[in-house]
């Protein structure tokens, strides 16, 4: 049972507002003067209507008696040592005129109490100090019916929360600069990570990259039983380019070299920057005969362009894997051979390693 009062303007009664429990457990608002507190047989209830009285003008939470529309029925003295203003200054006014403008929403929970009956709410918003400053109060609110159960007023216990909320307010501030920040590193480690892999020229994958992926295809393969295949690809002449017509133009041939190649390769296939005027492609589950076939489309689409000083073509070395190679640094070994044979033998054309080493078996 909760009791608030207010002093009438005589002086002489004081107005006991109440909540009572009704038969079904509903809260119900009853007003009691002084006379009639008087004139009940039991100091007991007498009793606890001071205990209400030294409650309401003591407690340092200023309690409050609203009509349903918000206005000030009965406001303890607290109101002066939170807010500043006197309770007389205070009697015909609303709660939300003191209530900043921007939190007046969050006062509309007072509205909802009375549509949906709900006995009890929390509301935390700034309120307007005597000076012009705004205070965040903590506002508990709680609904107060009839014996018929319907709302009649709202008693309001609030209590300065500012010191509160301004740590909240700038805990959030540094949580927001903190996943700022973050969000800036993880964007810079991803270009960190880019520039790490990926070959700033062309924007095919690097050196790196390769020789990482051609250990993932190359494991793959060897325990699943699977082809796989590799070409290595030389620019010709690319020397004699760079020294005819300058780096920039040499820079422009690579490319575009890169991206026909990109624009031939398969889903399937891997195209990298080796190095220099030097590419790879890695042919997964692709065996020697298919890999032939792919490099004379590599070739063909490089030797077939129409390029700006002079035709640019390309040499072709392959390799496919068979039981004997037991490291990828093999795979690389036997197609970087068959590519300087295709250079020594006449450029613009493709070798697989099998053609070296077939005459070679024949003779041992």
């Amino acid at each position: 049972m909760t009791a608030v009062y207010k002093q009438t303007p005589s002086g002489d009664e004081k107005t006991i507002m109440k909540t009572r429990l009704k038969d079904a457990g509903e809260p119900a608002l009853q007003t009691i003067t002084a006379s009639e507190k008087s004139s009940r047989p039991t100091s007991q209830f007498t009793n606890i209507a001071d205990i209400y009285e030294l409650v309401a003008t003591t407690i340092d939470d200023v309690v409050s008696l609203h009509t349903l529309n918000g206005a000030f029925l009965f406001v303890s003295p607290s109101v002066q040592k939170v807010l500043g203003y006197t309770p007389s200054e205070l009697i015909h006014s609303a709660i939300t005129d003191l209530a900043h403008p921007a939190d007046l929403k969050r006062l509309r929970p007072l509205a909802l109490m009375q549509q949906n009956r709900n006995k009890t709410r929390t509301i935390v918003w700034r309120c307007r100090h005597k000076d012009g400053q705004f205070l965040y109060l903590e506002t508990k609110t709680t609904l107060l019916v009839d014996n018929e159960g319907r709302p009649e007023a709202i008693l309001c216990a609030s209590r300065d929360v500012t010191e509160r909320e301004n740590l909240l307010a700038k805990l959030n501030a540094s949580r927001k600069e903190l996943t700022r920040q973050k969000r800036e590193l993880e964007r810079v480690n991803a270009r960190l990570s880019t520039l790490a892999t990926i070959d700033g020229l062309t924007g095919l994958k690097n050196h790196r990259v390769f020789q990482e992926q051609l250990e993932i295809e190359f494991r793959r393969a060897r325990r699943y039983q699977l082809p796989l295949s590799l070409l290595m690809l030389d620019v010709d002449h690319f020397k004699l380019y760079n020294d005819t017509y300058g780096h920039l133009a040499g820079d422009e041939v690579l490319q575009h070299v890169a991206r026909l190649l990109t624009l031939v390769a398969r889903q399937t296939d891997f195209v990298c920057r080796y190095g220099g005027e030097e590419f790879a492609v890695i042919l997964p589950n692709t065996p020697a005969d298919g890999a032939l076939a792919l490099a004379e489309r590599y070739r063909t689409a490089i030797a077939s362009e129409n390029w700006a000083f002079r035709p640019i073509t390309i040499s072709i070395g392959v390799a496919s894997l068979t039981p004997e190679i037991q490291y990828r640094a093999e795979l690389i070994e036997k197609a970087d051979r068959a590519l300087y044979h295709s250079k020594q033998n006449g450029r613009n054309r493709i070798t697989h390693i099998r053609e070296l080493e077939a005459p070679l078996q024949a003779a041992s």
